[in-house]
């Protein structure tokens, strides 16, 4: 279920997450953003804090699959390095562990070398 809950049950009660998109009152659209970063992290719903960002928002559609939140992440852009070739991209709040295959790796690891 993650550090912070955000998996949906196959059974039982809903998560934070869900009790916190039902709140129409509040909430408007079922939309919410996650980072985690070694000085802490933000959980924003209903829509991403733009405070928090440097550049444009982009919102990727998610589906369940498994009881795991999946996204299809096409590229990724690290200080003009562009990696590809992704497969199937979990959303989980609960692991520090990023796996990738070896291009998109390589790309990566060098986008973030340049970078540091």
């Amino acid at each position: 279920n993650g550090i912070m809950g955000i998996r949906q049950p196959p059974t039982g009660d809903p998560t934070l997450l869900q009790q916190l998109l039902r709140d129409r009152e509040h909430i408007n659209a079922d939309v919410f953003s996650m980072c985690i970063a070694d000085s802490g992290g933000h959980l924003a719903v209903g829509g991403p804090n733009t405070s928090y960002h440097r550049g444009e928002v982009k919102h990727l559609k998610m589906r369940l699959s498994g009881g795991f939140f999946n996204v299809q992440l096409t590229e990724l852009s690290i200080a003009g390095s562009i990696a590809t070739d992704f497969r199937n991209t979990i959303i989980d709040s609960g692991t520090t562990w990023t796996y990738f295959g070896s291009q998109p790796y390589q790309t990566i690891r060098r986008g973030i070398e340049d970078f540091c």
